[in-house]
């Protein structure tokens, strides 16, 4: 791989897809048709045996790859079955490992607990406010409904699988956020962060007689409406009548395209991470990114970003996703939630699964099955 420029993480780029090496000469003689089983040359522990559009993948064991004599399993075979119908291939043992839907979790932890895994995720969910349309054109507006939530209770009663509460955009657990601290006011109480809240409402105006109003965008789906629900009940209760939310859910596509609009004044986000490295978080708000929806712009903050490639040492690095983050979160762009987790069930027997990878990226190649 040849530089343009210093990218002083290009090692932990090479984690995502887009860079994972492919044999041209395959791509050149079978053009669109290299992925095909019998003509696709990787560099895996695994060969592609058989693919079933839609049903499912079936690999097998590598003779060339340089560590075969470390490879333990033969043959795997990937179904591709929606949730309940691939948790019922699992009970019927037809299955050694599954992910839980959210809508399951609680009947198969009192059924398999011993079997469910959980792992952080690499993703932020936050709630996006619109800076170039009111009210969210006033900061103080953006402050008092960040601090109007009581973000623990989202995590461990709204959700209640394993997730933590969050306060910050870039994750603490990626490589780079070491040192991303939480704003001030995650240390006060619950109290003092309604009490300010509702000081900062009620100076520009608004009052039980003329609530803050306003619309929450949100795609349609059971969970993202229980979230949206538990806010619209906390603000209620915590700011003492001083807000009036109009949720609005649309189909994923529709939501997609009214976000890249900006057509919006606080809509429901989420940003997973492309690889292992905070810039994949940190690039999101600067000026000139495409995923910047809402019309941040800040100099100091797209310099302190864009002088990453240039540190000299990964501690450097550090220091400046921690200024980036103080940043943003100073600005109030978005109202942080909570970390999610990856959630499933796998058999005893399954060993070297390493289900704490945060990108839920899991190597068959370091698995092996015990007797049983």
């Amino acid at each position: 791989m040849t530089l343009s420029e210093s990218i002083p993480f290009a090692v932990e780029l090479t984690g995502h897809y887009i860079l994972y090496p492919t044999h041209q000469k395959t791509i050149e003689k079978f053009g669109d048709q290299w992925t095909k089983p019998e003509n696709l040359v990787g560099n895996g522990a695994y060969i592609l045996e058989e693919r079933v559009l839609n049903e499912k993948m079936v690999f097998k064991r590598n003779p060339h790859y340089w560590d075969n004599k470390n490879t333990v399993i033969d043959k795997g075979t990937f179904l591709i079955l929606e949730g309940a119908n691939a948790v019922n291939r699992y009970r019927a043992d037809g299955l050694d490992l599954v992910g839980v839907p959210k809508e399951l979790y609680k009947k198969m932890k009192a059924e398999y607990g011993n079997e469910m895994y959980t792992s952080p995720r690499l993703t932020s969910y936050v709630y996006e406010m619109n800076l170039a349309k009111p009210p969210f054109d006033n900061i103080n507006i953006r402050k008092a409904l960040n601090l109007g939530i009581d973000r623990q209770i989202m995590a461990e009663k709204v959700l209640g699988r394993g997730e933590k509460q969050s306060w910050t955009f870039i994750p603490k657990y990626i490589v780079g956020g070491e040192k991303v601290k939480d704003p001030e006011f995650a240390s006060w109480t619950n109290e003092q962060r309604y009490a300010e809240a509702k000081k900062l409402l009620a100076e520009a105006g608004y009052s039980k007689q003329k609530p803050l109003e306003f619309e929450l965008l949100y795609s349609k789906g059971e969970a993202a409406k229980n979230m949206v629900v538990a806010l619209d009940a906390q603000w209620r209760q915590n700011l003492g009548g001083l807000v009036k939310l109009k949720p609005l859910d649309q189909e994923w596509k529709t939501f997609l395209g009214t976000g890249r609009a900006r057509n919006f004044q606080m809509i429901s986000s989420g940003w997973g991470a492309d690889y292992n490295e905070a810039s994949t978080f940190a690039t999101y708000y600067l000026s000139t990114s495409n995923f910047n929806k809402v019309g941040f712009k800040n100099a100091e903050y797209d310099a302190l970003v864009n002088s990453l490639y240039t540190a000299p040492s990964a501690e450097a690095r550090q220091e400046i996703y921690a200024k980036a983050e103080a940043i943003l979160d100073n600005n109030h762009l978005f109202i942080a939630t909570y970390s999610p987790v990856g959630v499933g069930l796998k058999k005893p027997y399954l060993q070297g699964f390493g289900e704490f990878d945060p990108q839920l990226q899991f190597r068959f190649q370091n698995m092996y099955i015990l007797k049983h």
